[in-house]
């Protein structure tokens, strides 16, 4: 999965061949150390994953020079890749029996302080717990990951800083503010409890380390059923906690799969949970097995597809971004007067959060012009019928030149602010002097309206001319450090998250006027 670099910066001994590449071009950085490797390697063998030994671990020339799982022998499509023992993943279970969990719930439940945490921070405190229990069954597996958090919010504020005013960064801020008070949490049963004072010491149950964990666990984290378990039967523990808003299902973490790097190409994987009366004697019940649904040539590289997911979406989780996701889209919120979603049917009407995607009008929700209709009607003194309107067949909604002239004030305020976010991370990720050439008005022009009204035109980037080949040959020399490098590559992913946003408006734009 999404992996950042360790601090080991020798060559692998050896370098997988490549003889097919599905199209792969997710390059994220790798979140497994190196040097850590060959102990991760013998724990998969301790804990009896089976099928691990026809799989070889090194870097990935097509993701980036990220840590990918390659296979040694010929895979047909059906064949079982490798099994993932049951005890061996980490599930809602084993949180239910941490000890920390357990002396943190009993501290919160006697000051009727529960509604202050949620299911996600159990979750993260026994990742906790276990990555520094020698006991742990866990520990060797989680230890193997990067001491830096995936996290975008544990990169530099002055890349973080080019994230200001986008969704991203909300949502960013979002987590940031939720770990924050989770960190408060822990310091006040600190000053209060002796028991939890001892045993949830702050040297390890801190604010960096619950971002270490959240940010690993919403990067590996597998479906919740893979550990042979459903939602509507969580632990009594948990039946009162909150869930984390914005953070979806509940997840497995799942060791060696998570190895394995995105690829949105095609659906590469199947996987099945052993059935009792499917067991062998490798193979046992709740085993989660791997199978491959295409043929692999030895020395091929193994992905697995994430799924559908947005450059947001990529950012938030995994903490890089792909050019020209065809997954992206732009989550415009608006500002809903009040009782407004008394006045629509639509769900997205309750937050004012709509999903732009690409394709120009055709990506623009419904249910946004059905808000714009009923805002505008709101906002007049008479409520005559409209007058006339285009017809988009394809959704039968009649929209009408009032929507479309609110729509475009909207979005052109969105554009001025992505444009000037994404020229300076352009600025992170490449050259200074090979940037001007990047500087060309987009054909056509664009419409934008000032803060008072008037109308303009606006000389936009060549969005479409930011791509892999283009980027790598305005790559930073190889003489330039670790972090100059790692900078440019987080600059990078920044410019692609940042570039599908403005894409998305300039087709929506163009189309509207």
């Amino acid at each position: 999965m999404k992996r950042s670099s360790s601090s080991s910066s020798s060559a692998p001994a050896k370098k997988p061949k490549l003889p097919v590449n599905f199209g792969a071009s997710e390059a994220s950085p790798c979140s497994t150390k190196q040097d850590t490797l060959e102990t991760l390697k013998a724990w998969f063998v301790e804990r009896k994953f089976h099928g691990v030994s026809n799989l070889d671990f090194d870097l990935s020339e097509s993701c980036g020079n990220s840590l990918g799982a390659f296979a040694k022998k010929t895979f047909k499509a059906g064949d079982l890749l490798f099994s993932v023992p049951a005890d061996a993943m980490i599930t809602v279970r084993d949180v239910a029996n941490s000890s920390v969990v357990q002396i943190t719930l009993s501290a919160l439940k006697s000051r009727d302080e529960l509604k202050a945490i949620s299911v996600e921070f159990c979750l993260w405190l026994f990742l906790i717990e276990a990555k520094f229990d020698p006991k742990s069954r866990f520990q060797t597996y989680l230890q193997s990951l990067s001491d830096e958090s995936p996290s975008v919010l544990s990169w530099e504020t002055t890349l973080q800083s080019l994230l200001n005013d986008t969704n991203l960064s909300s949502s960013l801020q979002s987590l940031k503010t939720a770990l924050e008070g989770y960190s408060q949490v822990l310091d006040n049963l600190r000053t209060s409890n002796s028991t939890a004072k001892t045993h949830i010491p702050a040297d390890q149950y801190n604010f960096n380390n619950l971002l270490w964990a959240a940010g690993h666990y919403l990067s590996r984290r597998y479906p919740f059923h893979f550990g042979s378990q459903q939602e509507s039967s969580l632990p009594e523990q948990f039946a009162s906690l909150e869930r984390l808003p914005g953070l979806g299902n509940l997840g497995t973490l799942v060791p060696c799969l998570d190895i394995l790097n995105h690829s949105h190409q095609r659906e590469f994987l199947e996987f099945d949970v052993t059935s009792a009366a499917s067991t062998t004697a490798t193979i046992h019940e709740g085993d989660l097995q791997v199978k491959s649904k295409v043929d692999v040539a030895p020395g091929q590289e193994l992905f697995s597809n994430y799924g559908n997911i947005s450059n947001g979406q990529l950012m938030f989780a995994y903490g890089y971004a792909i050019a020209n996701n065809p997954h992206d889209e732009f989550l415009l919120k608006v500002k809903l007067p009040s009782g407004i979603s008394a006045s629509t049917s639509s769900d997205a009407a309750a937050n004012g959060l709509f999903a732009l995607k690409r394709g120009g009008f055709h990506g623009i929700p419904k249910e946004l012009f059905a808000v714009f209709k009923v805002m505008i009607r709101m906002s007049e003194e008479d409520d005559d019928e409209d007058e006339g309107g285009d017809d988009d067949a394809e959704n039968g909604l009649v929209v009408d030149e009032e929507c479309l002239d609110l729509l475009y004030s909207y979005l052109s305020t969105k554009l001025l602010r992505l444009h000037a976010l994404f020229v300076a991370s352009v600025k992170t990720s490449l050259h200074d002097n090979c940037f001007v050439d990047l500087e060309v008005p987009f054909p056509g022009g664009v419409r934008h309206r000032d803060e008072d009204g008037e109308e303009g035109e606006l000389s936009v980037p060549m969005i479409l001319s930011l791509r892999p080949c283009n980027v790598t040959a305005l790559a930073l020399p190889r003489h330039h450090s670790r972090e100059e490098e790692l900078k440019q590559q987080r600059g990078l992913f920044i410019a692609h998250y940042l570039a599908g946003q403005f894409e998305i408006l300039l087709e929506v734009m163009k189309d509207l006027q």
